[in-house]
């Protein structure tokens, strides 16, 4: 009887261990798996916390993209612009500082009990898109003699000649547009296009007397009338950052007889530059009158402002029918900075004839070569000799003689001493606290 309880007891505390070692096994088993599942559920949570944040920044930036994209393309929005994707609101400000010509764009994404900050500042740029060798408003093209185009030419109005050539395309905007006795060596688009050899292909609606070596395509659209690259807004600007370096009032006339340095500066008179030697132009230049180019000198740009370049303007506010005039009596070299992309851009806004005057806002009578561009965003210009230009813009152009005009394609993006070019640029992009 003794034995069986001793035995019954034997078996009792054999079977307590092998429920404690399977306790303690379930136990050790619990902590290992709440060990390896708790990190995988942090890392979850993270991953999950990670991914809405950066929706919520995805968001930010696309509301802030919209706007800046708005900015530069000169479209409408509001000082405050909200866009919402599902649950997430991107909210953005939009502050324009005048006096210094930035704006600052802030945003905040929220959503989700995230929330994300970015801020953009832009500034206005300096750069001047010239895309076509000739640019011409409502008074039209005129070429004579055997002048001719190594470029583009682009026309509000028509464009007309003697069997001249333009080495490039030609388009004449609107239902009167007319390219008329021209050869092209690219495409022509015009309303009309009579008596012309088109080496490239024709949109039209109607033609006469014409060849077409590529493919025809009558009952064309019209092309619509480009604006000017430079608005008056811009070369008012340009006139008050050249007054800030200084006024010069007498003597009147100022003549320049001898090698000199002048801008930023405006001059209260007419400008006559009667050397043969170099005269450099180390800002704008502002005249309140007329500038004659007398007795051909050089006219270089300051050799500091590397790939910028320099602009003079002829503009008498209280005449611009008669005066505000740009005239080259003799042969005159215009020289960059030395560095490729510098160019001088003469500009005259005497407005005689988009008017109806026939004074010449700008008078080439000899020839000019160089780095050189002409610009009467509502006057005419006259290039009467042989002269070799980068590009012509010009309200009226009339091309005579052996006049040549070699488009310079780094004028498509030309930059210029100081004064805004219309357009924006982003000078910097970051999150923000």
């Amino acid at each position: 009887m003794s034995k069986n309880f001793k035995f019954q007891i034997s078996n009792f505390k054999k079977g307590q261990a092998v429920i404690t070692v399977v306790i303690i096994t379930l136990l050790v088993g619990m902590v290992i798996a709440f060990g390896v599942t708790e990190p995988a559920v942090g890392e979850a949570k993270i991953s999950r916390e990670l991914m809405g944040s950066k929706k919520v920044f995805a968001v930010a930036e696309a509301g802030q993209e919209d706007v800046s994209y708005r900015i530069r393309s000169g479209m409408d929005y509001d000082t405050t612009e909200i866009l919402t994707i599902g649950e997430i609101t991107a909210t953005t400000d939009v502050s324009e500082n005048v006096s210094e010509a930035t704006i600052s764009i802030s945003t905040v994404g929220e959503g989700n009990r995230f929330f994300r900050k970015k801020g953009l500042q832009m500034v206005r740029g300096d750069e001047i898109n010239f895309n076509y060798g000739i640019q011409v408003g409502n008074g039209g093209f005129i070429m004579q003699n055997s002048s001719s185009v190594r470029g583009n030419v682009y026309s509000n109005s028509t464009v007309t000649g003697v069997g001249n050539y333009i080495y490039g395309g030609v388009a004449s905007a609107g239902s009167s547009g007319l390219v008329d006795d021209i050869h092209a060596t690219g495409t022509v688009r015009s309303h009309s296009i009579v008596d012309s050899t088109i080496e490239g292909d024709a949109y039209y609606t109607t033609i006469e007397d014409s060849t077409v070596f590529g493919t025809p395509y009558p009952d064309s659209q019209d092309p619509s009338s480009q604006d000017m690259p430079i608005s008056d807004e811009t070369l008012d600007e340009w006139e008050n950052a050249a007054a800030e370096g200084g006024i010069i009032s007498s003597p009147c006339p100022y003549n320049i007889n001898e090698e000199a340095t002048i801008g930023p500066i405006k001059i209260n008179c007419d400008l006559k530059i009667k050397t043969q030697d170099t005269v450099t132009i180390a800002g704008p230049v502002w005249v309140v009158g007329d500038i004659s180019f007398e007795t051909g000198p050089t006219v270089v740009v300051d050799s500091s402002f590397g790939s910028r370049s320099v602009v003079m303007i002829a503009d008498n506010p209280a005449n611009r029918l008669t005066q505000s005039i740009v005239t080259i009596k003799n042969t005159s070299e215009f020289e960059g900075s030395g560095t490729e992309g510098s160019i001088i851009m003469l500009v005259s806004r005497n407005r005689s004839a988009e008017d109806g005057g026939t004074v010449s806002a700008i008078d080439l009578q000899q020839s000019a070569s160089g780095d050189i561009l002409l610009y009467s965003n509502h006057g005419k210009i006259t290039i009467a000799q042989s002269s070799s230009l980068k590009e012509v813009t010009g309200w009226l152009i009339v091309l005579k003689n052996t006049a040549e005009v070699i488009y310079d394609q780094g004028l498509a993006s030309s930059l210029f001493d100081t004064g805004p070019g219309g357009s924006w640029n982003v000078s910097s992009w970051k999150e923000t606290d």
